[in-house]
């Protein structure tokens, strides 16, 4: 071999090892080195998590059981910061592979959309007007429809149509990890809400039709893994602050309903079984057709054990005979799976 083939040889060597360094360091802009790095492989649970795990599984299940006896059948799950994956517990088998309908849980989603479409993410964004700021509070601390519909012409308007919005929500399960199947139904507001919404001053069209969110179904881990993502902070520190601040203020009187309509203490469920400075959302509904449910999305500080994304469901047996969570056993029900991991 000449002296001139191997200094060639050499030289080759030479320019792929540094090309390899140079690589390895991102300091290129070849599509190779722009590619994201493959995810690292799950950490295996420690043997504290994995005691800790076990123990509060133990304890939801026995509060599920406790709600079940109340005659219906009821769904949990617990997650704690640094957990990947939520705790479930279940008064029937597979369970936790039930898709129930959010009702009026899908608010806090719904908010956390409408943020985001307004630019809130590591910094506040757009400010929210005061129109929308108080429909936000009245779909929140007070469960109103009305108000809600109003959040969720918003997030069409941001979002640029139904379809859009309806992705715009899909995209807040995704970033959560859970997986969640929007509603498709679209209709004329409530006669009850025309005058509400025709004083809404910053909408083009107040009365268009908008999305039954609501009718959006999700699994109890699902839930669970979007609480959690609320407390860890995915969507940006603003908007969980925002979100989860309205969640901690104290329940307030439904204004679109008529006295007598809703019997249940305002503060059923987590608010009145978990630590104080819980945030929470319930939701309810299904008479009509024959499947009412009633749940509670939570995040709580739980005593010896910390910060905690609980989620409670009851299904009774015997439906109601209207859409009331206190003519059933839901509150007492939902009392028992709270408490459960609340001792």
């Amino acid at each position: 071999m000449s002296q001139g083939t191997v200094a060639l040889l050499l030289l080759m060597a030479i320019a792929a090892i540094a090309g390899y360094i140079y690589g390895s360091s991102g300091g290129s802009d070849s599509p190779a080195a722009s590619r994201p790095a493959r995810p690292a492989a799950p950490l295996r649970e420690s043997s504290r998590e994995a005691s800790q795990r076990a123990r509060l599984a133990a304890d939801l299940q026995r509060g599920v059981d406790v709600a079940a006896a109340l005659g219906g059948t009821a769904e949990a799950a617990i997650m704690l910061d640094g957990w990947r994956t939520p705790a479930i517990a279940s008064s029937e088998a597979n369970g936790e592979d039930r898709f129930m309908r959010m009702w009026s849980m899908s608010k806090v989603a719904t908010m956390v959309a409408v943020l985001r479409g307004l630019g809130w993410g590591q910094r506040p964004g757009r400010p929210i007007s005061p129109e929308l700021d108080e429909a936000l509070r009245g779909a929140i601390k007070r469960s109103e429809n009305c108000r809600q519909r109003r959040v969720v012409l918003e997030l069409q308007r941001l979002s640029g149509g139904t379809g859009p919005a309806r992705e715009a929500l899909a995209a807040v399960f995704r970033a959560s990890g859970g997986e969640a199947r929007i509603g498709t139904q679209i209709e004329a507001p409530e006669p009850s809400c025309v005058a509400y919404l025709n004083a809404q001053s910053e909408l083009a069209e107040p009365l268009a039709p908008g999305l039954l969110l609501g009718t959006s179904t999700w699994r109890v881990g699902d839930a669970a893994r979007f609480v959690h993502a609320l407390s860890a902070g995915t969507y940006g520190a603003a908007v969980s602050g925002r979100a989860l601040g309205l969640m901690r203020s104290p329940k307030l009187p439904n204004r679109e309903v008529q006295p007598g309509e809703l019997t249940a203490p305002l503060d059923w469920g987590a608010g009145e079984s978990l630590p104080a400075g819980t945030a929470y959302k319930a939701g309810w509904g299904g008479s009509l057709h024959g499947n009412f449910l009633a749940g509670q999305i939570a995040l709580a500080d739980l005593p010896g054990v910390g910060r905690a994304s609980i989620v409670a469901v009851f299904h009774p047996d015997v439906q109601p005979p209207r859409d009331d969570p206190g003519v059933t056993a839901a509150p007492m029900a939902l009392d028992a799976i709270f408490s459960s991991v609340n001792e």
